[in-house]
Formats: C-alpha cells, sequence, structure tokens
C-alpha cells in the first residue's frame, strides 16, 4: 500500500505544527510493515513565493496589518488541485492529510485539532469565552465571523468526501459528532505524543532521561519555565504580568525563562527576572524542563497541549 503524507510544510519543516506531522511521517516509515510505503505528497512553499504570498495577501484589519494568505481562495484551489495531481503522480492508494487541505481523488483521511464550529461557538458565546476568543484573535486576527462561516462551509465539503477523520482529542471528536453531525464510525481519536528527539534514530527524550535521573526539585520553587511560540496565545503576557508581582510583593529571586518566540514577543526590553532563549529545539527544551521548578503556560487556547505531556513526563510540574 502506498500512503500519501499531505502537509503544507513550515519554512523549518521540523517545526510545522509544533513537530506533529514530522514525528508522525517518520513512526510511519518506522512502522513495521513492509507493504507500507509512506511518500511525501505536501507542499514545500519556496521563500520567494511565500513572500509573494503575503504582500499580495496584506490588508488592514483591527487596526493591524494582517496577510491570510493560507486562507485564501485562490491559495484554497490552487494547493488543493496541487496536491491531488502529486497524489495521482505518486499513485497513492490513500492519503493522510495534515487538516483539512483538499478534496481528492484518491481516499483520504484528515488529522485535526481544530475545527470551525468550535471557532463558531467560541464567537457566539460572548462574555462566558472571552479568554478563549483573545486567543482566537490572535491564532486568526485575519479573519471575521463571515470568513470563519466560509472556511467552516469549506471545511464541511472536505469532511463529507474523506474517508475518516482523526482527531487530537476526544473533545474535538464529540463535538464533531454532535455539532457538526459527522458519522461516528468516521471519527477517531488519535492521541499526540511527547515530542522525540530531533534525531530519528535516537530514542524520545522522555524515555532517554528516566525517572531516576531526573533532577529532585525542592522548595521553595523560584526557577518559572514559559514555552510556546504563540505567546499571546498561550498566556504569556500574563505570566510576565504574574512575574513582576511576585518579584515585587513575595520574592524577588523568583526568575522566569521563556523558550518558543523567535523574537522578544512584547514591547520594550526583556524584564528583570527574566531570560529569554527564543526558539530551540526539541531536545533543548528538554533540557529546559529539567533545569526549571514550575512550567507556567495559562493558555487561552489549546488544540492539545503538548507541552504539558512534555513537563510531566520530565517530571516538571
Amino acid at each position: 500500500m502506498r500512503l500519501g503524507f499531505a502537509c503544507v510544510w513550515d519554512r523549518d519543516p521540523r517545526r510545522t505544527w509544533s513537530y506533529t506531522p514530522w514525528e508522525l511521517r517518520a513512526a510511519l516509515r518506522r512502522a513495521p510493515r513492509p507493504d507500507l510505503a509512506v511518500t511525501d505528497v505536501g507542499i514545500n512553499v519556496p521563500a520567494m513565493v511565500r513572500h509573494g504570498l503575503r504582500a499580495t495577501s496584506l490588508r488592514r484589519r483591527g487596526g493591524r496589518w494582517v496577510t491570510p494568505w493560507e486562507h485564501g481562495r485562490a491559495w484554497e484551489h490552487g494547493s488543493a488541485a496541487y496536491l491531488d495531481r502529486r497524489a495521482r503522480t505518486a499513485r497513492c492508494d490513500a492519503v493522510l492529510q495534515i487538516q483539512d487541505l483538499a478534496t481528492m481523488g484518491a481516499p483520504y483521511f484528515l488529522y485535526q485539532d481544530l475545527s470551525y464550529d468550535v471557532v463558531l461557538d467560541l464567537l457566539d458565546a460572548g462574555p462566558e469565552s472571552g479568554a478563549a476568543v483573545a486567543g482566537l484573535g490572535q491564532y486568526f486576527p485575519h479573519l471575521d465571523r463571515a470568513a470563519v462561516v466560509r472556511r467552516r462551509d469549506r471545511q464541511l465539503r472536505v469532511y463529507e468526501a474523506a474517508a475518516g477523520v482523526f482527531t487530537m482529542s476526544d473533545f474535538l471528536a464529540r463535538s464533531l459528532v454532535e455539532r457538526t453531525g459527522l458519522d461516528p464510525a468516521k471519527v477517531h481519536t488519535v492521541l499526540p505524543g511527547a515530542t522525540a528527539s530531533v534525531d530519528p534514530t535516537a530514542p524520545p527524550w522522555g524515555e532517554a532521561r528516566s525517572a531516576a535521573s531526573r533532577p529532585r526539585r525542592d522548595r521553595p520553587r523560584r526557577r518559572l519555565l514559559f514555552v510556546g511560540t504563540t505567546f499571546g496565545v498561550k498566556g504569556g503576557d500574563l505570566v510576565l504580568d504574574a512575574l513582576a508581582a511576585l518579584r515585587r510583593d513575595h520574592d524577588p529571586a523568583i526568575t522566569l525563562t521563556v523558550a518558543g518566540p523567535d523574537q522578544w514577543p512584547v514591547p520594550g526590553p526583556v524584564p528583570d527576572g527574566v531570560t529569554f532563549v527564543g526558539r530551540v529545539d526539541a531536545a533543548a527544551v528538554a533540557d529546559l524542563y529539567a533545569a526549571h521548578d514550575l512550567l507556567v503556560v495559562p493558555s487561552r487556547l489549546e488544540g492539545f497541549g503538548k507541552v504539558f505531556i512534555e513537563a510531566l513526563s520530565q517530571g516538571l510540574p
């Protein structure tokens, strides 16, 4: 059987969707199935093309510049045709899509962490979902409600023609059945795991550092750690406010390390007590878990939250 693997890869493919597609494709290729061949039929957008798409989609919304190129009709139609052509050329028997990319001629499956019905429910819930709506605004600053409805309708067409939908969580699986109306036999929960080592030949770092070798964390716990590339969505601003209050009113020795964003994500210099390490690879994140006392990620919106199971695998509260 030839399985096509369809993903729109980031500039650094490994980091796409928090390493999940990269690790999943590697795991499928390592599977002890001599009758299974996994071939990549995804899209690597060249840097110049990416810049061109961003430039042509640039617009002003809500007082800020946004570039919704991945949610525009031109990209939707062009990328769908490209993926379908690649799958046909590779003679794929089936295709696994990371998120809802396209309807295709070959049988296809989707792997999802969020649906637009969930987004609409949050938008319509009002004050009760204020934090989540704030997170949505930072995830999708270029989408108003009408655009979300259009994307939802397109998503439903992709779902309807899919052979199956894999979800990151039981929550999303229930939502797709009860809210969206998909056939329960078509929806399957496949929970993600902690990110493995960036070296595909090495064991996952969760296994490599045994429980016996994990550091002993004596109280008081003063070394705080934030991990997340989408700083505002993950509540990084709240962590900075809390740190300032803790250092002022409780203990000036409390510190915070921020990992994830490519550059310092808020205006002004890095505050006192904060160490900013930027974006680091999975192995370096494992070392950060070992060197800190407490993970602090008060996320406003979360598809699954792999950072929490990664921290737990290292014994980090």
